[in-house]
């Protein structure tokens, strides 16, 4: 590991871009390893690794975060998520160590916010337990996707229905955060009936959170491959509607609120980390495949600055952080798509839209912004308006809307591209706001 980052090379500075300081940012850490591949899954990650190579791969995240913390001006922590690949795949006693390393190297005022870490059922154990409960996470997310058998083998899951049982069962007893459990919709053979009860066995057992996902089949992927050989068929757009519509009447019959198209939580228990990325806030990937999202000024343009989308590199590129190099692929995201994907990402909430923060980001004030959706959205008629506590001022969608939002949101990207030419970025306020 290095002594001072001040000697990494990183992409950014070799691009010409220098990050602003940044007073507050969430994390995200990418643990890429799993032990199998599930099979609908296309995310980055590999399988069959040496322990050389996760220690290395360790050591770098802890690298990386540390020449993050002092580029960005130490900025403090507001949440940490740490996802995969299988984080609970890392040895109990290499956990710790990487959690109480990662943890060192942020300015953390008090309790961050929220720390999650993602599990899945097979993994959970008393010694993971015991160092969840000892280090900075407050927050569980279990991979359950299903407690059906024949449909997790359709997925290719590790876990059975008693594992993921006896996992949920051990949490509840011994792990002293939040639980919340993931749950896939439409794996071939599955049934309303089938999910429902599923569901249910879940929300009887106190699950107090509960993010569902829409299977999608991604290529190069082996259920891709099933589909094309004719060994498993998809539900048609109807019955997966009908899944949907199912799930998502039974988990709000036992008290949980649709807070967001996927997501559902009883009072208190919502996601704040996923927060971040609905207002727009800047955020650290940390890790091989890992995105983020920072503000930086083209090298002595000190006038504006813009939102740069950050991908980490597969493992063995991402190792040359032992000879100070950091290569991260780089977007520039022009202001029209980064106001664009607060809207998107927004309207799917039951918060909605802020227009105050945009007109504090963007210099739009809120009402120019109404008057837009009113004079030429055609969905304006579903569209509904409040002020909030603080006074700011929001738009948003009722759930019915919500759910149908894909199919609105090209019309509104080009209303907005029209509408809102010449937009800039007040950088002091995208670097501050907490939303």
């Amino acid at each position: 590991m290095h002594d001072s980052t001040t000697h990494i090379r990183h992409a950014l500075g070799d691009a010409g871009f220098d990050p602003v300081r940044h007073t507050r940012v969430s994390v995200y850490v990418h643990v890429p390893f799993c032990r199998t591949r599930c099979h609908y899954c296309a995310f980055y990650l590999e399988t069959g690794y040496p322990p050389r190579v996760l220690d290395e791969t360790l050591e770098g995240m802890i690298s990386e975060s540390a020449f993050w913390h002092e580029l960005l001006g130490a900025p403090a922590v507001d949440t940490l998520y740490i996802g995969g690949g299988t984080p609970s795949v890392i040895p109990a006693e290499k956990l710790a160590f990487f959690l109480e390393a990662l943890t060192g190297t942020f300015r953390v005022e008090g309790r961050l916010r929220e720390a999650t870490v993602e599990v899945n059922p097979e993994s959970v154990n008393p010694a993971l337990v015991s160092v969840l409960n000892a280090s900075v996470i407050d927050r569980i997310s279990m991979g359950v996707q299903s407690l059906r058998d024949n449909e997790l083998a359709v997925l290719g899951r590790r876990s059975d229905r008693a594992t993921a049982l006896h996992a949920l069962e051990y949490l509840r007893r011994h792990f002293e955060g939040r639980l919340s459990v993931d749950v896939i919709v439409g794996t071939p053979g599955q049934t309303v009936r089938s999910l429902q009860e599923d569901l249910g066995e879940l929300l009887c057992r106190g699950v107090e959170h509960i993010s569902l996902y829409g299977l999608t089949v991604e290529e190069d992927t082996v259920l891709h491959q099933q589909i094309i050989d004719g060994r498993l068929s998809m539900p048609s757009h109807d019955v997966h509607e009908d899944l949907w519509d199912a799930a998502s009447a039974t988990i709000q019959r036992a008290g949980l609120e649709s807070y967001e198209v996927s997501n559902y939580a009883c009072p208190g228990q919502e996601s704040v980390h996923n927060a971040a990325y609905w207002n727009l806030n800047p955020y650290l990937g940390i890790g091989p495949g890992a995105v983020g999202m920072v503000y930086a000024r083209a090298s002595g343009d000190e006038r504006g600055c813009v939102p740069l989308r950050l991908t980490g590199e597969d493992v063995f590129r991402y190792q040359q952080w032992k000879h100070g190099t950091y290569r991260p692929a780089i977007e520039v995201l022009s202001l029209t798509d980064h106001l664009f994907e607060h809207f998107m990402n927004g309207l799917r909430t039951r918060s909605g839209v802020n227009l105050s923060l945009l007109h504090r980001r963007f210099g739009v004030p809120a009402q120019r912004l109404l008057d837009i959706l009113q004079d030429r959205w055609c969905e304006f008629p579903t569209l509904q308006c409040y002020d909030d506590q603080h006074g700011d001022r929001h738009v948003y969608l009722p759930l019915e809307s919500r759910m149908i939002l894909d199919r609105l949101l090209p019309d509104l990207w080009g209303l907005l591209e029209v509408a809102l030419p010449g937009l800039t970025l007040n950088c002091v306020e995208s670097c501050g706001e907490t939303g």
